[in-house]
């Protein structure tokens, strides 16, 4: 099977949202909710959701052409962008939980326009307002080349400045893609602190970040959802890519998104990849149980997942936790219910290495 670029992305997606969002609509539908939760998809082109009958499902294009099929499935297809909607849409979900879906490379919503609604009108932890942000490196790459030469777009220039901040020119230039993204995410914290949680998605553990997937929320639990659902879309979103590797002609011209890591990434070489995460994770665990004490694995994501965000999968803490287990190192069996609910619990502090 051959995945063309923008296939690429789109089956990342896929199988990102489906598994993430049945997880936040069990969450979004519970508590003092009045109203079906509200998701947007911001362009429409740029994502493919599915059918969310638990949902309102809203769709903004710009593009008549993106808005097309879906006006013909009969859903809510509007032409237009995000920020010029707001104040309706703030209405339309004004007792109902928020899930923006955003491309932010598309430069349909501003980076102070986002920041605005999120410490504005839906500051509160009720009803939540989660967003989730898209990132394509290739995107950002498109976009700077138009900062040389004479055939320059500076619409598409100015579309990227605001999405993120007019400070991407000089990041890109001294760091590529990567930087302009950490720039973007210093901007983030400073003016929604300690609420995005972004995972780089690589093909490769030593490869730059191919694309980027960002949750803005101020419920931190809904982080394991989201870093364990971008764990299992990249894992096979890696195993479609190393597959078309594999059935490309010697003489075909295919320009796809890391395919060049994916032809090197062997089983083996995974296997070894997913050996790592879970010894990460055991090395995580421990120094977290020194720091603060037993804990429950669920109240300390940061912790746990410091440099796996996006990479480790529940399957993997579970495993690290019984694998603690049968060296001594920990009470927790690592069996039953939900992993994260499970206390990690140090019977000897000598067992400690």
């Amino acid at each position: 099977m051959l995945v063309a670029s923008r296939q690429s992305s789109a089956l990342l997606l896929q199988q990102f949202f489906g598994t993430y969002l049945n997880s936040w609509l069990r969450t979004a539908t519970k508590g003092r909710v009045t109203a079906p939760p509200v998701v947007i998809t911001a362009p429409a082109g740029a994502f493919a959701v599915g059918d969310l009958p638990e949902a309102k499902l809203i769709h903004f294009d710009e593009s008549p052409a993106a808005l097309k099929p879906l006006l013909a499935a009969d859903l809510d297809a509007r032409r237009g962008t995000v920020v010029g909607a707001l104040p309706e849409l703030l209405t339309e979900a004004e007792q109902a939980a928020l899930l923006l879906i955003l491309d932010v490379t598309s430069g349909t919503l501003p980076l102070a326009d986002l920041t605005a609604l999120l410490s504005g009108p839906r500051a509160g932890r009720w009803p939540s307002s989660d967003v989730i942000a898209f990132i394509r490196a290739d995107a950002i790459k498109r976009a700077a080349a138009n900062l040389v030469g004479n055939g320059r777009s500076q619409t598409a220039l100015d579309k990227l400045d605001r999405a993120f901040g007019p400070e991407w020119r000089t990041e890109f230039h001294s760091g590529g893609p990567g930087a302009a993204v950490r720039g973007y995410l210093r901007r983030l914290e400073a003016a929604l602190p300690g609420r995005a949680w972004p995972a780089a998605v690589r093909v490769n553990p030593n490869d730059e970040p191919v694309f980027w997937l960002i949750l803005i929320t101020k419920q931190p639990h809904g982080a394991w959802a989201f870093a364990d659902a971008v764990a299992r879309a990249r894992r096979g979103w890696r195993r479609t890519l190393r597959q078309a590797g594999a059935a490309k002609s010697p003489k075909a011209q295919l320009v796809v998104e890391g395919l060049q890591s994916a032809e090197r990434l062997a089983v083996g070489a995974e296997q070894h990849e997913e050996r790592a995460v879970v010894e990460s994770l055991k090395k995580n665990l421990l120094a977290t149980r020194r720091r603060v004490g037993e804990f429950r694995i669920s109240d300390r994501p940061r912790e746990v997942l410091d440099g796996l965000f996006g990479t480790a999968d529940t399957a993997q803490i579970r495993a690290a936790v019984r694998e603690l287990h049968a060296a001594g190192k920990t009470l927790s069996t690592g069996v039953g219910g939900d992993i994260r609910d499970h206390v990690l619990r140090l019977p000897d502090k000598r067992a400690i290495r």
